[in-house]
């Protein structure tokens, strides 16, 4: 996927870009059953609420992982994903860094309160805040509980 000259300019503009329905309902649906499967791991890549629900799914495009998942793992280079972000940051050899899944499960869930992680990203070698989050949002609607992507 390459972004046109107008989507880099309102990027340049806003610092963002909406994609709707980027990926397909079978492949966001791919991807919550691997959250499903890999949130079963006895790890600390894994993060639950007071209650033992799930929070957030860490390292599941990481092969050596116990969260590892080969469709984060295929979800994290497709040009779909990547590219965009390499061309807004323009530079090629941007990589992914970080993978997670953030799960708000409805009740008992607890509040993500907006934040910036950057603080926290130096710490774990990150030379520089030249960076981008992607993030792939799928939700069920309460009133007919039908699946959105």
């Amino acid at each position: 996927m390459e972004l046109t000259q107008a989507q880099l300019d309102q990027f340049d503009c806003d610092g963002f870009l909406r994609f709707e329905r980027l990926f397909t309902a079978d492949e966001v649906g791919l991807l919550k059953a691997e959250i499903a499967r890999t949130s079963s791991a006895n790890s600390d890549a894994i993060i639950r609420e007071r209650t033992g629900s799930i929070r957030t799914v860490y390292r599941s495009h990481e092969p050596d992982g116990p969260t590892f998942s080969p469709a984060f793992h295929r979800l994290v280079s497709t040009p779909r994903f990547l590219r965009p972000a390499q061309q807004v940051l323009r530079d090629d050899e941007l990589y992914v860094f970080h993978c997670k899944s953030n799960i708000k499960t409805a009740i008992d869930g607890t509040v993500w309160m907006w934040h910036q992680d950057y603080g926290y990203w130096q710490h774990d070698g990150v030379p520089r805040d030249t960076m981008a989050t992607f993030l792939v949002k799928s939700q069920i609607c309460c009133n007919s509980g039908s699946s959105i992507a």
